[in-house]
C-alpha cells in the first residue's frame, strides 16, 4: 500500500474534525 495523497488528504480531514469538535467542547 503506498501513502496516496488521499490518504493524507483523509487524515487532515479527521484531525480537522477533531479540532473543530474540541473547541465547540470548550466553548
Amino acid at each position: 500500500m503506498d501513502s496516496s495523497p488521499y490518504g493524507i488528504k483523509c487524515a487532515k480531514l479527521k484531525s480537522d474534525e477533531t479540532i473543530q469538535f474540541t473547541e465547540e467542547k470548550s466553548k
